[in-house]
Order: structure tokens, then sequence, then C-alpha cells
């Protein structure tokens, strides 16, 4: 079974800096790298499929950022 690192990411400049850490960790490892981004219940009770359509893109976005290192 293949090892995955599990990285917490927001819109943070840490968060991006975990990224970058953990692409290089899981290069070393020969892991794979999964993005996790919790969106808080109120704000999906209240926006509904906004909310959500703004998680995915922030994640695509963040997927995008990863590949590139």
């Amino acid at each position: 079974m293949r090892a995955t690192i599990l990285v917490g990411i927001d819109a943070s400049t840490p968060s991006r800096s975990a990224i970058a850490w953990s692409v290089s960790r899981a290069a070393t490892l020969g892991a794979a790298v999964e993005l996790i981004h919790v969106v808080d219940s109120d704000v999906t009770d209240s926006l509904g499929p906004v909310a959500r359509a703004r998680a995915t893109q922030f994640l695509e976005t963040e997927r995008h950022y990863a590949l590139q290192l």
C-alpha cells in the first residue's frame, strides 16, 4: 500500500509552505499527497452550492500549485 501525506490547507502563506514541504517529502518517500480543505458547516448551510463551488475551485488552484513544484 502506498503511503499518503495529508495536508490541511487554507488560503494562508504557511499553507503554501506546507504544500511545498509535503510534495518534497512525498517525492523522497514515494508517497502520494492529498490536499484537504474544511468548510464550516455554518457556511455551507447558508451558502450551499456557492460555498462548495468556491471550496472546489480553491482546491483545484492549490492542486495546480502543487503540480508545478
